[in-house]
């Protein structure tokens, strides 16, 4: 659990330093409150390993386990205890894209992907509302959407 909401610059994160996660939700909604999130996380290649610490800490019951060096995909983004896969799933489609990657409509809903990204894209499109006023968008993911896009102008930007 994190004590805010993050923008992250990619769905994939590849942290150097260690990193402490749980295997219990329950547990995760201790460390944040009611402005955080909970990032449900899985390998993102075959050499990703962790270290199970449980058996070292004072608090055996949290299932802590220990990351380093290692990249990490967010599947799931957790607010007020509710999953948004739905959205992540649609950020993942919008980064496949981008990155000339084919995009896989078997594992999911394809159309509620498609249709959840198209209205990412109208929400960041719209310059007339603010990004909280957007309906049926949570603000998080509409500000989170709107970061992914802005990053990816700049690299294209850089690239000319």
């Amino acid at each position: 659990g994190l004590k805010r909401k993050l923008l992250f610059d990619s769905m994939k994160q590849h942290f150097e330093c260690p990193l402490s996660a749980t295997k219990e939700i329950n547990v995760a909604q201790k460390f944040c409150d009611d402005y955080g999130i909970i990032l449900k996380l899985k390998a993102a290649n075959s050499k990703t390993r962790y270290f199970d610490i449980a058996w070292l800490s004072q608090y055996p019951e949290e299932e802590e386990v220990l990351f380093m060096g290692t990249s990490l995909k967010i599947c799931d983004i957790y607010i007020n205890g509710k999953p948004s896969d739905h959205y992540v799933s649609a950020l993942h489609a919008f980064e496949q894209i981008i990155d000339g990657q084919f995009v896989d409509n078997t594992a999911t809903k394809f159309d509620s992907v498609e249709q959840r990204l198209l209205s990412l894209m109208d929400a960041v499109k719209s310059t007339n509302s603010h990004i909280d006023d957007i309906v049926n968008i949570p603000p998080y993911f509409a500000s989170l959407f709107e970061h992914l896009v802005k990053k990816m102008q700049r690299q294209k930007k850089e690239s000319l």
